[in-house]
């Protein structure tokens, strides 16, 4: 998840241009850490500039008014590409990981956990709430289960050497160490 401990101005500004996040922090008047709101198709094409642009530590996906823009259903197979490049663009610019948008069912806290494990699964750091009976779920979704920490612990403690092992039947190397390492890390801080 990500966590700040300077101020942290979404912008809410359809295209998300960087010229809307320089006119925003212009008017600010001081430096602040910006998440940015990617919400329409121009937003998405603009988005290695937009992650390049000063002050921005992160994206988060509009993906309602995303799918309203394009036209579209707004479902996990049909956004699936956008939040994939929303994803690897983050990465590919060191920004921290992308917040996943929100779920529109205020029915089932079920279906917001299952969303923030889909978002978590796909690499996002977080997920928005319109509602505060869908924090806690989308919390959980986003800590280690016990099935988790316990194929992390296996991991790190067979694994002594960066070189490729095998662990209960599944190969082990380095990418799969770091991935149970990082597992271990958020379980301690959850």
């Amino acid at each position: 998840m990500v966590s700040f401990v300077t101020p942290v101005v979404p912008l809410f500004v359809p295209g998300s241009r960087p010229e809307d996040i320089a006119g925003m922090t212009r008017r600010i008047g001081r430096s602040v850490n910006v998440i940015a709101l990617v919400e329409s198709a121009a937003g998405l094409a603009n988005l290695p500039a937009i992650l390049a642009s000063h002050g921005v530590v992160a994206v988060a996906f509009g993906s309602l008014d995303f799918a309203l823009d394009l036209g579209c259903a707004h479902d996990r197979l049909t956004l699936l590409a956008a939040r994939s490049e929303i994803v690897w663009r983050s990465r590919a610019a060191d920004r921290s990981a992308p917040i996943d948008g929100i779920t529109a069912d205020l029915g089932s806290p079920d279906v917001a956990e299952d969303d923030a494990r889909h978002a978590m699964k796909m690499g996002f750091g977080g997920k928005m709430a319109i509602h505060p009976k869908q924090i806690e779920p989308i919390g959980r979704a986003f800590r280690p289960g016990e099935k988790e920490i316990v194929w992390a612990r296996g991991i790190v403690e067979a694994t002594s050497s960066v070189g490729a092992v095998q662990v209960n039947g599944e190969m082990v190397d380095r990418p799969v160490i770091e991935r149970a390492r990082r597992i271990l890390r958020l379980a301690a801080t959850a």
